[in-house]
Order: structure tokens, then sequence, then C-alpha cells
């Protein structure tokens, strides 16, 4: 190649390198203020119902899947929820804002410490210090903790090759805790009443936590579920066993909508 024509190819490349730097930072600035806006409509909310919020009202998650379930289920101020993969309950948390607002649910997190700073910080909620697996799963399990940027965001129970891949080429450090072991359906066994939200981020162990699940029974309105591996198609193929449509995704987050919410699904739709 002509020395020229390289000069040309490096100048492409850095010219679409600070593209995508601009880009991300225009996506945080608006992330940033969509994140204002919402708590202001859903302090309006509450002050229209005369209640006050149990804590801080902050949307707090990574991506905004919060103010996508926000959006759905038409800034909802009671309600029940569930997020496995709970870590603080407050670092990147989808969940945090619906129990400030009013909401209860249940928190699962497998990291010792993470769950204890979980516990602590939310009061309102169920918190559960587990593992999730196949159905039959209990018992205690190995608990994978990263050493990563996020203090521990990655880690894993069962995961996928590419996952370990990122891992490994990362070179992360992992140091392996003995965590109880149990199930989605274990924990909601006692359950009476509607779930409005699912949220499943569990870095990779997803399929797992799905079989030890019972959709037909539980029939979450709305489920958020991490895929960090779409090429494979495994979570969508799971999922087309049941009664959802996919309305879309938030960032590496399929979203799903039982087919009986037709609102839902309608909203989901005046969103694109």
């Amino acid at each position: 190649m002509p020395p020229q024509t390289a000069m040309n190819m490096q100048q492409i490349v850095n010219a679409v390198r600070s593209m995508e730097g601009g880009l991300r930072e225009l996506f945080a600035q608006l992330l940033r203020t969509r994140r204002r806006v919402y708590g202001l409509d859903a302090k309006d909310r509450l002050r229209e119902a005369g209640r006050a919020a149990s804590m801080p009202v902050e949307f707090r998650s990574q991506f905004g899947e919060d103010i996508m379930i926000w959006d759905l289920l038409d800034g909802q101020i009671d309600g029940f929820f569930i997020e496995v993969g709970a870590f603080d309950g407050y670092s990147c948390a989808v969940t945090y804002v619906l129990e400030a607002v009013g909401w209860k649910g249940l928190l699962v997190e497998a990291i010792p410490e993470r769950f204890e700073q979980c516990r602590a910080r939310r009061k309102n909620s169920r918190v559960v210090h587990a593992a999730l697996g196949k159905r039959g799963s209990g018992g205690t399990t190995t608990f994978q903790v990263v050493e990563d940027q996020y203090g521990g965001m990655l880690s894993y129970h069962t995961t996928t090759e590419q996952h370990l891949r990122v891992l490994n080429a990362d070179k992360r450090l992992r140091k392996s805790v003995t965590v109880p072991l149990t199930t989605m359906d274990e924990l909601l066994k006692d359950h009476a009443g509607r779930i409005d939200v699912a949220v499943i981020d569990v870095e990779g162990g997803e399929l797992d936590l799905l079989d030890g699940f019972d959709l037909a029974k539980h029939r979450p309105r709305v489920m958020l579920i991490e895929d960090n591996d779409p090429a494979s198609r495994l979570i969508e193929n799971a999922m087309l066993r049941h009664p959802y449509t996919q309305v879309g995704w938030v960032e590496v987050s399929r979203v799903y909508v039982h087919n009986d919410e037709k609102d839902v699904i309608a909203r989901a739709g005046e969103r694109h």
C-alpha cells in the first residue's frame, strides 16, 4: 500500500474513533438528562397521589433500563419486581427507582459483600443471598467473583464461552466463594399476586435460571434478560416457547412483554 494511502486510511480510522467517542459522550449526556426529567415525573406522580418516596428518587440503571420500564408501565407507582444480579442494590440498579416510589420486590445477589450492601440499602424488599440455577437446584455452589472495573459485576455462577473469553483476554482475576444455590421457583413458592417486572442479569447463567423459573405459572408482565451472545440465539429460542413478545433491546438486554399485555406492547411500539 502506498504511504499516502496508508496515511489516509489511518486518518479515516482516527476520525471514526473520534466520532465513536463523541457519540458515546452524547449518549451519556442524553441519558443523564432523561434521568433528571424522569425523576421529576416520578416525584410529580407521588405528589399527586399524596405519597412520599421511601428513598431518594433516582433513575440508576446503566443504560436506561429503568426508563424503559417506567414508559412501558406508564409511570406505575405500585407493583412487584424481581431483580437477579442485584449487586449492591444501588449501582446501576434497574429497580431502585421502583422501590423508591413504592414498589415491593425480590432482590437476589450471590456476592456476599454486595448482598450485605443490598440488604442494608433496600429495606422495603426481600433480599436473598444465592445463585440461581436449573430446576431442582439446591444446597450450595461455587461462585466466581471477578475483579473487574465495576466492583464485581462480571461475576458468575455458570456462564458462556464468550464471557470466559472476554475475561481471559482481559486477564481478569477471579476468586471462588461458596454460596447458597436455589431456583426462582423455590424463592417464589409463597408469592401471591402479580409480578410486574423481572430483571435477569447473571452474566451468562440466564438459561439455567430460566429453566428453574416457571413462566407459565408466574407470568411476569415485563422481562429484561441480559444476552451478551445474541448471535447464538439461545435466549431468543428459549423464550419462543413462552407467550412473550420481544419489544426491543436496551443495550445488551432483551425486553419481553407477555402477550396478554396488549397495552404494554402498544406502548412499546410507540417508543419506536
